[in-house]
């Protein structure tokens, strides 16, 4: 007895030191995991696109060979901002299709649905899309509106308001950019402040056009000045490049072009130095202008050929109709989603009528036996209700076996004629030999009554 204790102690023992190991090899893992996620999420703050391209890429892997779910969508999601940086938009948008297409049929995946979309419609916005911009973040908006309020919802309403900033509508923009500050005070997340800065600047500035307004002027100024103080002080460089580009392009407006060459000329270094690809564009072109409007005509050439070197390799053919192909891959994979799950649901439904019908014919047929063993009944009531039910049970099996015998007898007539008829086969045997053991059951009754 001592042994067979002894030997029980050990085997539960090893079991506690096996599910203690598998623990802590499952807390390694994600250490490991988020070790790299964080140091991917570091340089994509910095807006060190290579250095962030090396570590998303390894993270990614390493969610493959974790077979995580979860890790393998954060990783697309983490090496699509990746390739936003690059200003390879197509790229990040594929990476986040992945990532949703790993979350579907996935309730434990959809809170990572938001930021997906997210990305999403702010890369179409940047590819001047911007109805499938707006698509895309209303989709995240509503997702993230149902949930409790996080972070993304700062960057979703963000992204709205530079959206409608694109289409030259500042009213709707400054909307957004109220709502996400209000938001931001709960998290206080100085990467999305400044951007949230910068578009206050643009907003307001667009205002200020229409309206010639000194107040919205001022407005202008002031965020466009937070949005560089706020990147400068956090070492946000693509941040840091679009204010210095946005705040040059002001001064350029009003005339004040010195001005506009020292902070465009911050905004270029910045962008040439971590391959901002958009902003070497940006830089670029409005060099050009304000050294064509200083009548220094030699340098306005040498940053067009700057720029148009760079616009050409972003605006190839091939990317155009790439991004169209991912748009139109999309789409049908949407529209096929919906069908299934409409198709599911249909299903469902039938399931749940086969079964209210098979409830039923169970009741019937206890009722149907009741009536026949204690309550004295005419035989012709049993006849007729006996019918009755084999009709009903005829056709329920026809509708059970329907599907099934449209698609071996490939919708041919005869074939499906002769399944229906070898149905009628067996169950009418059944039905005449179920009617006279009820009718020997009626006999005994009246037997039993006359004795009585």
């Amino acid at each position: 007895m001592k042994k067979v204790t002894m030997m029980l102690a050990l085997f539960l023992l090893a079991g506690c030191n096996g599910n203690n190991a598998d623990k802590t090899a499952e807390g390694n893992n994600k250490k490991e995991f988020y070790d790299l996620y964080n140091s991917t999420l570091t340089y994509y703050k910095l807006g060190e696109s290579n250095a962030m391209l090396d570590y998303a890429k390894e993270m990614l892997l390493y969610a493959q060979s974790l077979n995580n779910d979860s890790f393998e969508v954060v990783s697309y999601k983490m090496v699509g901002n990746c390739y936003y940086l690059l200003n390879d938009h197509i790229s990040a948008i594929n990476y986040y299709f992945t990532g949703i297409q790993l979350c579907e049929n996935r309730p434990a995946l959809t809170h990572l649905l938001p930021e997906l979309y997210n990305n999403i419609g702010f890369n179409y916005s940047k590819l001047g899309v911007q109805d499938k911009a707006l698509e895309y973040l209303k989709k995240a908006e509503d997702i993230a509106s149902k949930s409790e309020a996080k972070s993304i919802n700062v960057y979703i309403l963000e992204n709205l308001a530079e959206t409608y900033l694109s289409l030259e509508r500042p009213i709707p923009a400054l909307h957004y950019l109220d709502l996400a500050t209000k938001l931001n005070e709960k998290f206080k997340d100085k990467y999305i402040q400044a951007s949230i800065c910068l578009d206050y600047g643009n907003a307001y500035y667009k205002l200020f056009l229409q309206n010639h307004s000194a107040d919205e002027l001022a407005l202008s100024k002031y965020y466009f000045e937070n949005a560089i103080a706020i990147s400068d002080a956090t070492r946000d460089f693509k941040h840091f490049s679009n204010s210095t580009l946005e705040y040059g392009n002001f001064f350029f407006k009003q005339g004040l072009f010195d001005s506009a060459l020292i902070f465009t000329k911050r905004s270029l270094d910045t962008a040439i130095r971590y391959n901002y690809k958009d902003n070497v564009v940006g830089g670029a072109n409005l060099l050009q202008k304000v050294y064509a409007a200083q009548g220094n005509e030699h340098q306005a050439y040498v940053s067009s050929l700057l720029g148009k070197k760079i616009t050409d390799s972003m605006l190839s053919v091939n990317n155009i109709n790439q991004l169209l192909a991912l748009t139109f891959n999309e789409e049908v994979r949407e529209k096929d989603a919906a069908a299934k799950e409409k198709e599911n649901q249909e299903q469902r439904i039938r399931h749940i009528e086969s079964l209210l019908i098979a409830i039923i014919l169970i009741t019937l047929a206890t009722g149907y036996l009741i009536i026949a063993r204690k309550i004295r009944t005419k035989p012709k009531v049993i006849v007729y209700i006996g019918s009755i039910g084999l009709l009903i049970m005829f056709e329920f099996i026809n509708l059970l076996v329907h599907p099934l015998v449209e698609t071996y007898t490939n919708h041919s007539t005869p074939g499906m004629l002769l399944v229906l008829v070898l149905i009628a086969a067996i169950l009418i045997p059944i039905h005449h030999r179920l009617e006279r053991f009820v009718e020997a059951h009626i006999e005994k009754n009246h037997q039993r009554s006359s004795g009585a």
